[in-house]
């Protein structure tokens, strides 16, 4: 039961948070929030191929994927992630490195104790590295994201955050 009430609400608090935030924002970043649900489908899918845990107990059993996680706390959690870092890598890479490590380690393993799942062939740093490296593929899928939309003429319209790569990696320009 208790288990239960966890993993909706790992789905639908996530959601409902949203309403806290601007629908253009929203839509900003919903592109590379699918993706990332994209991403973590397919990790969950080699997860359950490979057996790296074995999942106890879901709320969709007929479905391999996570459910609770990929299409609740992981999307929205990327949404907000970007809300708030986006234009800044440093600052955004710093956010995955500590929300990561907290989700990997004392969440995921409070849920392992409640009986949700199990680590079988994978430990929690191979998880956790894993998704600092998916961190930055959806980084770069969002400038790619942004350069569409500015090539459209729609960044008028959504009023984008000017990125620039050299400030980004902390690169120097010449003097022409």
């Amino acid at each position: 039961m208790l288990n239960n009430f966890i993993m909706w609400g790992c789905i639908i608090v996530p959601w409902l948070s949203l309403l806290l935030m601007k629908k253009d924002t929203v839509k900003r970043f919903m592109p590379v929030s699918i993706f990332t649900s994209l991403l973590m489908t397919i990790y969950n899918e080699l997860g359950y191929t490979f057996r790296w845990w074995e999942v106890k107990q879901t709320i969709v059993p007929w479905v391999i994927t996570y459910v609770p996680f990929v299409y609740g706390s992981f999307l929205a959690g990327t949404i907000w992630i970007f809300y708030f870092t986006y234009g800044r890598f440093m600052m955004y890479f710093l956010t995955n490195i500590i929300v990561d490590f907290i989700f990997m380690f004392p969440v995921s393993r409070g849920f392992e104790l409640l009986g949700m799942y199990e680590l079988v062939n994978r430990n929690r740093w191979n998880i956790y590295f894993d998704l600092i490296l998916i961190s930055l593929v959806i980084f770069g899928f969002q400038l790619w994201q942004e350069g569409i939309f500015k090539s459209r003429g729609d960044h008028k319209k959504r009023e984008p955050l000017r990125v620039d790569i050299t400030k980004i990696f902390g690169i120097k320009r010449k003097a022409r």
